[in-house]
């Protein structure tokens, strides 16, 4: 077993994050042992399932999603992992457009800026 703040500490995220992930609200995609306040303890494999929560919000699954996800069978499981390809496909286009723009009022300001020199 694992204590609420050896898990967080092992996998960079804070108690109240723990706890949300045990609420009706995160979908109880991280359940505790005991719910102790100064005693919450988490299964050994705990640590392992934050990790996969950790990857999975990080390709912008919402808790919902991941809910359905560590239900799932396996092929469903690879079904939603293709079906988020081109949601992020389109997140790209849409940074790399405003990294353009960024760029182009970088450039704006520096030629303000080289004329204010002049």
């Amino acid at each position: 077993m694992i204590s609420r703040s050896e898990l967080g500490k092992r996998c960079g995220v804070s108690k109240r994050t723990l706890e949300h992930y045990a609420s009706d609200a995160g979908y109880h995609i991280l359940d505790p042992i005991g719910r102790n306040v100064p005693a919450c303890m988490y299964q050994d494999e705990s640590e392992e399932q934050l990790r996969l929560i950790i990857e999975l919000k990080s390709v912008g699954f919402s808790l919902k999603q991941i809910h359905e996800y560590q239900i799932a069978n396996q092929e469903m499981r690879v079904q939603m992992l293709r079906r988020q390809v081109p949601v992020l496909e389109g997140r790209k286009e849409e940074i790399q457009g405003q990294l353009e723009k960024i760029k182009g009022m970088v450039d704006k300001e520096m030629k303000k800026s080289m004329e204010g020199i002049k």
